[in-house]
């Protein structure tokens, strides 16, 4: 399996520079969700203030940064998304959808000269249907411009994708009844409150892009995360992390978190 680095921000203006359009981009992710292949998305930090073409756009975008945390994502405030994407890039030698040839960070990643790592594609219309294509990817396909119906199946092809992971194609051998049950033991969370707050912070940065903390994370993630490490977690997961308010901030449901600016100091203090 492939992961892409998307520069969301840039296909959106691949039909032209003032055309923004969000159906390109997400005809291409069920494409490449539907090649068997995975991708992160990564916005401007400006693309919620955007001048969108329609209200549903900008609704759509909310929907999915806030809706898929590990497949859509905004740069930090105050930087730009290829910050993010060509050191994530850079580091799984991943490839790049993009039209930006990114000429500011050649110094910084000489292999961004002639590489072969960045991946680009264009818009055509014929017949008055947009037509999206990657050469190198050899992808071709009619640009579906129903941005609900295109939500929907894009939710319905990563929800697919998430069961076929969980449940394998052959049928687990069969146990036998009389065979001993292995117990889990579980592990209590950290009663020192450092040590918690640590351990918090670790599991946000395993979903979360970035450690400056303006990403929203579910805290149902954190919670399966959290039990996935083996460690006992009852109860509500947000009356733990609304324990510490000086580091963790919940949104106004209670089902989504980010850090705060004291993050920083503690990381640094703690080394983590």
């Amino acid at each position: 399996m492939v992961t892409y680095y998307i520069d969301g921000s840039n296909v959106c203006f691949w039909k032209g520079i003032k055309a923004f359009d969000l159906s390109p981009l997400l005809n291409l992710c069920i494409e490449i969700k539907k090649r068997g292949d995975d991708f992160v998305c990564i916005f401007d930090a400006s693309i919620r203030s955007k001048r969108y073409r329609t209200d549903e756009e900008r609704k759509t975008i909310e929907k999915l940064i806030d809706g898929f945390g590990e497949l859509f994502n905004e740069a930090t405030g105050g930087m730009k998304a290829e910050d993010f994407i060509l050191i994530h890039a850079d580091y799984d030698n991943a490839l790049i959808i993009t039209n930006d040839l990114y000429r500011d960070y050649t110094i910084t990643y000489p292999w961004l000269k002639n590489s072969k790592r960045l991946l680009k594609g264009g818009i055509m219309t014929k017949n008055g249907v947009d037509v999206l294509a990657i050469p190198q990817l050899k992808i071709r396909l009619p640009v579906e411009k129903d941005i609900e119906k295109l939500f929907y199946d894009l939710k319905t092809v990563s929800e697919k994708k998430i069961i076929e992971k969980v449940i394998p194609s052959t049928p687990l051998p069969k146990i036998q009844e009389t065979a001993p049950k292995k117990e889990i033991k579980e592990k209590p969370l950290p009663n020192n409150e450092s040590d918690l707050v640590e351990l918090i912070i670790v599991t946000y940065k395993k979903i979360a892009i970035s450690i400056r903390g303006n990403q929203w994370v579910n805290l149902g993630r954190i919670k399966e995360l959290l039990v996935g490490d083996g460690y006992k977690v009852t109860g509500r997961i947000s009356r733990l992390i609304n324990k510490f308010p000086k580091y963790f901030e919940l949104n106004q449901n209670h089902n989504r978190m980010k850090l705060t600016d004291k993050v920083r100091e503690f990381v640094k203090e703690a080394n983590i």
